[in-house]
This record gives structure tokens, C-alpha cells and sequence, in this order.
């Protein structure tokens, strides 16, 4: 078997030259999966010169288009020989099949709602159905520190297809029969795997299959439930074929405090707004590194700019909602007492508006002849002078 890959517009074709059958399907899938790995999503498998293809090839086309499916991606077979053509009609398979050109479009792939870019890679993102996921803590670290009782233990946790969980644990219905193994957890899309803490050399794992579900227990960790709301996914740039994880993982951390912000703006009320301080240091931390793609939209030209004027809008625009105030109530703006209110929020609106506009206006003023001619005199005084010959 001949493997061999060429990009094409925004997609990847992998060409195969030889026989699918059981001795080479796991070096196919493996080819596969790598490519999608690397950030494909949109992969064409060209099977003109594929001879023949066995029920063990077929498994490996499937799993792999079912892998991009989930990440909103697409997958289809072009070129078909004619025996491939055949088989793939016998086993109803046909809706692989596009066409007879490598550069055939995706089908039926959705527009992202959202994208954004880096030096190393693309992002999108996309809307799914999901209601959310909910994320709890569980257990305490007393159970760590010998405070574990079987006797009073909770029930055990299904880890099906919406659930992810990180922490201390172990496989098992009975908590008496988990307690002597606990150890490093992980349950992620059905899936669950952990290090016994006895004498076992390698980790233990169980899949969900049909009605068999994962069950096991958690001394301390994070439990997450439900659907995902957004989908977000990369695709690595032609130069640069690999994205670090540090990349992706502050990313994902971005979209997440974005959104985490958007939410509490839209829907925080009462004593819970209080945190509105430690949500805003949080996303400062979040941004400051500059790792993820999102971050990096921030060194952007226009915004660049308006950070240099930050300062000055910062010193002038408390002057400006003082004044704004007191001419307020001359003019009887505010019915209140305490709002300017023009009785319609078309008006209200585009005052605010014009405001904001006015301190940004006497921002740039302050910082082009205030604030710029004190900082570079502030320069001369406070810098050596370069020694003279």
C-alpha cells in the first residue's frame, strides 16, 4: 500500500495506491487519524488506484468520517475505482462518494458562525445544539488524607458519552472494591481511564458500547455534564503543520472567559454582581499572555491605538461625566435625580453614544498635547545622557 498527501485549496487529499484489506487498514487509519490531528477537517480519500477494499477498509473509511462529522468537518471518497465503487453501493455507502475530482468541495460542511487566526493556525467556531455543560467539584481532599469512609460513600457515576471527569478515582460499581486502587482519573466521550494505586503496572480503561456504560467513583475532582454549546476547531497553517497545545488550550480558554463575561453582563443581577471585579482581573490574566488566537486580535492596529490612549481617557472621562452632570441638572435631565433620561431610548442611546465619542475626542486631545510632550520631557530627564567623545 502507497500513501501519499497534497493539499488542496483548504483541504488535504490523501491518495491510495494498493489493497484495503485487513494488513494495511491500520496503517491506513493511522495516516488518517494523524491528519486529523494535525488540524484537517476537510479530507479527501482519492481510491482511483485502490484494487480492492475488504469489510476491515470500509470500518476504517467510516470511523474516520464519523470523527469529522463530530467536529462539523467532512470526508468523502473521489476518483473510485470501479471496484470500490461497487463495494461502497453494496454496503450503502454511496453518500462517501464526491465525485471524480480531488478539489470537489466539501458537502454539506455548515459555515462557521466565527473565526479567528494566528502565526500558526485557524480557528472557527460553531453553534451546536447543546444546552451547555455544567461543571461541579466532588469529594474534598480530606478523603485523601485518610478520611475516607465506604460506608457512607455516594452511589456510583456513570461515565457516558456527556460526561468528562479528572481527578482521584477508580473503575468499579462496589466502593469497597475501589478503595485500595484509586488513583489518576480521566472519563472523556465515553471513555474512562485510570493508574490503580496497587501494584498494577498499566492503566485500566473501559469504552462504552451500546448499554454498557463506565461506573466508577471519585474521591476528588471535576465532573462536567451536558452538551456543548459551541464547537470551536483548528486547522494548522501550511507553514507551520503542528499547533502547540499551549496554543490551543489558551484559546479555548479565551472563547470560554469571553463568553463567561458575555453571560454574566446579560444575566448577572443581585449580590452575585460583586464578582464583577474578580471576573475582570481574571480576564486581564487571561489576556495577558498573548498565547491564544483570540488574544492576538488585540494587536490589531485600531485597538493598539486606543490602548495608547487609554490613560488619557482614564484621567478625563470621570471630568466629563461631572460636567455632564451638572449641566444635567440645570437643563432638568434628570427626572430622577441621578440618570440623564430624555424619556425615549432612541435618545438615550444616542447620547450615550455621543458621550462616549465626546471622552474619546478629548482623549486623543489630552494625549497628543498633554500627556505626550510630559512623557517625552519626563525621558530626557530621567535618561543618561550618552557620554561624550
Amino acid at each position: 500500500m502507497e500513501i501519499t498527501r497534497e493539499k488542496s485549496g483548504d483541504g488535504l487529499v490523501i491518495r491510495l495506491k494498493g489493497r484495503l484489506d485487513t494488513s494495511w487498514c491500520d496503517t491506513v487509519e493511522a495516516a488518517l487519524v494523524q491528519a486529523v490531528r494535525e488540524g484537517e477537517h476537510r479530507i479527501r480519500l482519492d481510491m482511483e488506484r485502490v484494487d480492492y477494499i475488504s469489510s476491515a477498509g470500509l470500518r476504517v473509511v467510516l470511523t474516520v468520517y464519523k470523527q469529522l462529522l463530530a467536529i462539523k468537518g467532512s470526508f468523502g471518497i473521489v476518483n473510485p475505482s470501479t471496484m470500490v465503487r461497487t463495494v461502497l453501493g453494496m454496503a450503502g455507502m454511496e453518500a462517501l462518494l464526491q465525485g471524480d475530482s480531488a478539489t470537489s468541495g466539501p458537502a454539506d460542511e455548515p459555515s462557521p458562525g466565527r473565526t479567528l487566526t494566528s502565526a500558526r493556525a485557524g480557528y472557527e467556531l460553531f453553534s451546536l445544539a447543546g444546552k451547555g455543560v455544567r461543571v461541579g467539584t466532588l469529594g474534598s481532599d480530606a478523603l485523601l488524607h485518610g478520611g475516607f469512609d465506604a460506608a457512607t460513600a455516594r452511589e456510583a457515576i456513570r461515565f457516558d458519552q456527556g460526561t468528562v471527569a479528572i481527578g482521584v478515582g477508580a473503575l468499579g460499581a462496589k466502593v469497597a472494591e475501589c478503595a485500595p486502587r484509586f488513583g489518576e482519573f480521566l472519563a472523556a466521550g465515553g471513555v474512562s481511564v485510570f493508574q490503580p494505586a496497587d501494584d498494577s503496572a498499566r492503566p485500566d480503561f473501559s469504552v462504552s458500547e451500546g448499554t454498557l456504560v463506565p461506573e466508577g467513583h471519585l474521591l476528588l475532582g471535576l465532573v462536567a455534564r451536558g452538551d456543548f454549546s459551541t464547537l470551536a476547531r483548528f486547522q494548522a497553517k501550511d507553514e507551520a503543520r503542528t499547533v502547540g497545545l499551549t496554543e490551543l488550550a489558551a484559546t479555548a480558554l479565551e472563547i470560554a472567559t469571553v463568553l463567561a463575561v458575555c453571560a454574566f453582563i446579560g444575566f448577572a443581577t443581585g449580590p452575585i454582581t460583586v464578582l464583577v471585579t474578580m471576573l475582570f482581573v481574571f480576564g486581564v490574566w487571561v489576556f495577558a499572555g498573548e498565547d491564544g488566537a483570540l488574544s492576538r486580535l488585540l494587536d490589531s492596529k485600531p485597538l493598539v491605538t486606543l490602548g495608547r490612549w487609554s490613560f488619557a481617557v482614564y484621567m478625563v472621562h470621570m471630568f466629563v461625566l461631572v460636567v455632564t452632570l451638572i449641566i444635567g441638572r440645570k437643563l432638568h435631565w434628570l427626572p430622577g435625580g441621578r440618570r440623564i433620561d430624555f424619556g425615549s431610548p432612541w435618545l438615550n442611546d444616542l447620547f450615550a453614544i455621543a458621550l462616549f465619542a465626546g471622552i474619546v475626542a478629548l482623549a486623543v486631545l489630552a494625549h497628543r498635547f498633554v500627556e505626550a510632550p510630559a512623557q517625552r520631557l519626563i525621558d530626557r530627564w530621567t535618561k543618561p545622557k550618552a557620554a561624550q567623545a
